[in-house]
């Protein structure tokens, strides 16, 4: 019986083997996944001896960079991105202000840069269930200012009077919002992935100590109780004292859904973000979200609108005021911050 198996074994082996050799080979599909996008939205007008009430000067320019290397091979995947926001406007010509050798500069309209890894093993090869590891960063790449006499409003690359008493706002590292986790990851199909971290340090960075010393609110006798990017402000012996880091522990979920629709020609992206901090009011949660509707015009040229909504309870935002001039009421707060943007963008896949 033992042999007539073996025979049957080895004609159906031989079998297979002649199969296959006759069988195309199936290219399998390739590790890494590999797309730079770029947008751009730009407008000049120039204008000599205008007619009265014709218009002024202006140039503007928004940038936007997305670059993401994602790798994925039986149990192993990896999902990296950068995403760069920056944007210029300068309206007018001529000096700042009457009698200023300065002129009209450049304001900035938008800055923000973020950095996202995830790293994740999979508990079988087919399963949606993962480990994972990922780390996020949240900053600015470039340097802003104030006007210290408060005559120009708006956020400069520079101090516009050089006035030597440094009146900067923020920069690289100041702040920045860095998660660090590790958690358990769930991705039923392509469009959906979710991550889940009981245990994720978060912190906010102020490597700048003038930007660290700008105060949002004080209390009755005068003394800073809160800053303005959320770095700890304490007093000692009767005087504040600025840290430059702010530790904390909590509980963080990540939710990215992407799909297309109408033949592919348009397409929506949302990505979540939520921390609850367990040192501190875990009840209030920070929130980011981001979402990304596109319209494809020709291949690799789409048509952009982006919706970000961000809210974190340690950090104070500008208030907005529409009556007031600048649009900025000069007073902070706890408030969701939101963008909105539309611009022409060009994706390469590689």
């Amino acid at each position: 019986m033992y042999s007539k198996f073996l025979l049957l074994f080895a004609a159906l082996s031989t079998a297979a083997l002649v199969s296959a050799q006759n069988t195309p080979s199936v290219p399998m599909p390739k590790a890494w996944h590999k797309t730079i996008g770029i947008g751009l939205t730009y407008n000049q007008t120039n204008i000599t001896n205008p007619p009265v009430g014709y218009g002024q000067d202006q140039i503007g320019a928004n940038a936007q960079l997305n670059a993401s290397f994602n790798y994925d091979k039986h149990k192993i995947y990896w999902i990296s991105g950068l995403d760069w926001n920056f944007g210029l406007l300068r309206l007018g010509a001529g000096p700042v202000t009457a009698g200023s050798n300065q002129k009209v500069p450049f304001l900035k309209s938008l800055d923000q840069l973020q950095i996202n890894s995830i790293a994740g093993y999979r508990i079988s090869k087919d399963s949606a269930w993962s480990i994972l590891v990922g780390a996020n960063i949240v900053t600015q790449a470039t340097a802003s200012y104030v006007d210290p006499e408060q005559k120009a409003y708006g956020i400069f690359l520079k101090d516009i009077r050089n006035s030597g008493t440094n009146p900067i706002q923020s920069k690289l590292f100041a702040p920045a919002r860095i998660l660090s986790y590790i958690g358990i990851g769930y991705q039923p199909s392509p469009k959906l992935f979710l991550g889940y971290s009981p245990i994720t340090y978060k912190a906010i960075l102020v490597l700048d100590d003038a930007v660290a010393r700008l105060v949002g609110a004080v209390d009755a006798q005068g003394l800073p109780t809160k800053t303005v990017h959320g770095n700890p402000v304490e007093i000692v012996n009767g005087a504040p004292v600025f840290k430059n880091v702010f530790n904390m522990f909590g509980s963080y979920l990540y939710a990215q859904y992407k799909d297309r629709y109408a033949k592919g020609r348009i397409g929506f992206s949302s990505r979540l973000q939520l921390y609850s901090n367990y040192l501190d009011h875990p009840e209030n949660i920070d929130v980011y979200w981001q979402n990304t509707l596109d319209l494809n015009i020709i291949k690799g040229l789409k048509l952009t609108y982006q919706f970000d909504l961000f809210y974190d309870h340690d950090v104070l935002v500008a208030i907005s005021d529409k009556n007031i001039p600048g649009g900025l009421s000069g007073k902070y707060g706890q408030r969701a911050a939101m963008l909105r943007q539309l611009m022409l963008r060009y994706v390469l896949s590689f």
